[in-house]
């Protein structure tokens, strides 16, 4: 029997964490019935009751678990004083949540016709990840690109998991950019037309997927923009205020 659904509201239970980054937990849901979700997508957690006050009980969040584990919600959070980041720190193993409105339209192509550029700047790597994880079940990833910027190695979460990655896979390529560790020997421009080219050739060659805060998510389809990327080849999401 078929115990696949995509309810609007699906009941679960905190089955465990870890730690992926300075500041960045993943955090792991069980539901009873598997959920049915396309790798890049999002969902809202549901607290229900809150420990510290704030303004909902919910928040988004892109799951990082590939749609294969469909017995589970992963997302990625990093740490903050918001109410409900707190309540959300606060839960232990066993804890009821409540999974709402898995939706996204930053998916992965059904047909693909030109290789993958991923853009990530910080916690925008989830929703990367996910996919990634999702072409590696398929042993489909190959002609795929990952530009992952952040400030430093230590707060790039899921690093050591992408370079072991790109490692067994020789069609998938990461180039971390760390734009304020100056212990860091690998590139450290921000982007630019000239450091898209360094990174990809002729990025007019690629469909590109970007995803990060509204200021790095502008810079970079800008400078897409400006190496005569068309609009039609770039998706991008912004995740405004990811740190509440």
């Amino acid at each position: 029997m078929d115990r696949t659904v995509r309810p609007d509201k699906v009941p679960a239970r905190l089955g465990g964490r870890r730690l992926v980054a300075v500041d960045t937990v993943e955090m792991t849901f069980l539901v009873e019935d598997d959920v049915q979700f396309r790798a890049g997508q999002y969902c809202r957690v549901d607290l229900g009751t809150l420990r510290w006050k704030d303004r909902k009980t919910s928040r988004k969040f892109s799951m990082v678990n590939a749609p294969s584990e469909s017995d589970r919600i992963v997302i990625a959070t990093r740490a903050s004083d918001s109410g409900y980041k707190r309540s959300l720190d606060a839960l232990v193993d066993g804890d009821p949540v409540t999974i709402e409105r898995i939706k996204g339209d930053l998916v992965l192509p059904e047909k693909r016709r030109r290789p993958l550029s991923f853009i990530a700047g910080g916690i925008g790597i989830a929703p990367f990840v996910s996919m990634l994880r999702e072409l590696d079940h398929r042993n489909a990833l190959h002609d795929v690109r990952l530009v992952y910027l952040n400030r430093s190695a230590s707060s790039a979460a899921y690093l050591a998991e992408l370079l072991k990655l790109a490692e067994d896979n020789p069609g998938f390529e990461i180039i971390p950019v760390m734009t304020r560790d100056e212990s860091w020997q690998g590139e450290r421009r921000r982007l630019s037309v000239e450091t898209l080219r360094s990174t990809h050739g002729e990025p007019r060659d690629y469909d590109h997927y970007v995803v990060g805060t509204p200021r790095m998510v502008r810079a970079a389809v800008d400078a897409l923009s400006d190496a005569h990327v068309k609009r039609s080849r770039i998706h991008d999401e912004d995740f405004s205020g990811y740190d509440r």
